[in-house]
């Protein structure tokens, strides 16, 4: 088997935490890319389904009809269940290689709730040989349960700026989503560190509410939930980026 090929984009230790599930040949059935927007997510994934084909597709030309790519049709801003059904029967067949198949979801985050319930059986029942990769720069737009089932990998922007320099006190919650999963990936490093976050926010937004700010109660709400979230052993870090990212209308 030949040396598996990357592009020169950043994030290299996923990368080689990728690389070390190539060589191995014991990939995850289901993966989402977690990053924000221009960061290479599709690419990193498009390169890992590749190299775990590559020896399936050495010496072959043409398409590989065992990759299939989703992401919402021209003009269209959501993924249809229609869509999502035809990349499910996809996976379902042999494959042509005898290798995997794997389908890519772009921006997963667009999949209608009808196309995300029609996902989960194929994520809790994955054919034989199957790999799914989503990616996401807001997870927090996807079903529990559909993030529950994949493994996360965090992707970040080549300039990491600590959050102890550009988080103090609220001014979080005006950052953008790409420094609010910096600081979700840095807080959520522990079990600890985590509920030790959420208690200062609690307390913060709890000394807000008493002071009458319109915003204080949804965020106090969204706080408790994360806590609650933290106690059914859900991963501390995607549970910060569920507090951060998860909109503020239901």
């Amino acid at each position: 088997m030949s040396e598996p090929v990357w592009p020169k984009i950043g994030n290299e230790k996923n990368v080689e935490f990728l690389n070390r599930v190539v060589l191995s040949k014991k990939p995850a059935q289901t993966y989402i890319f977690l990053g924000p927007d221009d960061l290479g997510k599709s690419t990193i994934a498009l390169a890992f389904a590749r190299n775990l084909m590559a020896e399936a597709l050495e010496g072959k030309d043409g398409l590989n009809s065992d990759l299939h790519i989703l992401e919402a049709e021209a003009e269209k801003k959501s993924i249809s269940i229609e869509q999502t059904r035809e990349l499910i029967k996809a996976l379902s067949l042999s494959s042509f290689l005898d290798s995997y198949k794997i389908g890519i979801i772009k921006e997963a985050d667009s999949l209608t709730t009808e196309a995300q319930n029609a996902l989960l059986k194929t994520l809790e029942e994955p054919p034989a040989n199957s790999l799914l990769i989503l990616t996401t720069p807001n997870p927090a737009l996807l079903l529990p349960t559909v993030v529950s089932r994949c493994q996360v990998i965090y992707l970040q922007p080549k300039e990491n700026v600590s959050s102890k320099k550009i988080f103090p006190n609220q001014e979080i919650y005006q950052k953008g989503a790409a420094e609010k999963i910096i600081l979700a990936q840095e807080k959520g490093a522990t079990l600890e560190s985590a509920k030790s976050w959420l208690r200062e926010q609690r307390k913060f937004w709890q000394k807000k509410a008493s002071e009458n700010l319109p915003e204080a109660s949804l965020w106090l709400e969204k706080t408790l939930l994360g806590e609650q979230m933290l106690k059914q052993n859900v991963s501390p870090r995607l549970v910060l980026t569920y507090f951060l990212l998860r909109p503020k209308k239901e």
